[in-house]
């Protein structure tokens, strides 16, 4: 009897410490299992945070794009109405964000086509279009390229009969005297073409106009042409249109 007493205690010891052994094993493997739990979670959140981060990062350098090409745009302008003692331009907001629309929209239908030119109050504005190819989806056209294009139809405009032409109208739009505010804006198209369409308050091109509106240049000695870094200053922007 003794010696069967002592069996069953042993057994009942060893029953306990083999419980004690799957108990601490399970408890092990549930603890490994929270553990990658809250390390899946915290990837997760870390992986949102950081995918957060670079989209407003990209944001961020689209939209300082956006205001250094409007900044280069007015810059533009103004040295060439300069040439032609027609006062400075101002960015305007709302010029810019209507132009983007409608860069966005030819750039979609890969077409060069007019808007109706109006705002939303129906108030009338001038347009300019420009459109150039790229191989690199990644190139930023330089705003002063577009406005130099216009600006060389001057070849073609005659002082001596002041009028609109197709073949100047963007150079006469470009220095209108009493046009007073800008906006720019470009987009791309699928197949590699660039957009841009510049709007202006009060709209250029007149009927009847021209003459005081387009002047001369001030100096046939002034170099018209070129436009470097330099011209890159700050610019004052209008609230609206």
């Amino acid at each position: 009897m003794g010696c069967s007493a002592s069996i069953m205690a042993s057994n009942r010891k060893r029953s306990r410490s083999s419980y004690q052994r799957i108990a601490k094993s399970a408890d092990s493997r549930k603890r490994k299992r929270s553990d990658q739990v809250d390390l899946t979670v915290a990837s997760a959140v870390i992986g949102d945070k950081t995918k957060g981060h670079q989209e407003e990062e990209r944001k961020r350098k689209r939209e300082l794009c956006e205001q250094e090409f409007v900044q280069e745009a007015v810059t533009a302008h103004n040295h060439y109405r300069s040439l032609h003692g027609a006062p400075e331009l101002k960015a305007s907001k709302t010029l810019t964000a209507h132009a983007q629309v409608w860069a966005n929209e030819i750039a979609e239908k890969n077409m060069m086509i007019h808007s109706n030119c109006t705002l939303s109050d129906d108030s009338q504005i001038g347009e300019n279009i420009y459109m150039c190819w790229t191989s690199n989806g990644g190139t930023v056209p330089k705003a002063r390229d577009a406005v130099r294009s216009w600006y060389n139809e001057i070849l073609h405009y005659n002082f001596g009969c002041p009028e609109f032409s197709f073949k100047t109208g963007h150079f006469t739009q470009v220095v209108w005297r009493d046009t007073k505010l800008l906006g720019i804006a470009w987009a791309r198209s699928s197949e590699g073409g660039i957009y841009v369409v510049a709007n202006y308050a009060p709209a250029g091109n007149v009927h009847g106009a021209f003459g005081e509106n387009v002047s001369q240049l001030i100096s046939a000695g002034i170099e018209k042409a070129p436009l470097d870094d330099r011209n890159n200053n700050s610019i004052d922007v209008e609230e609206e249109a």
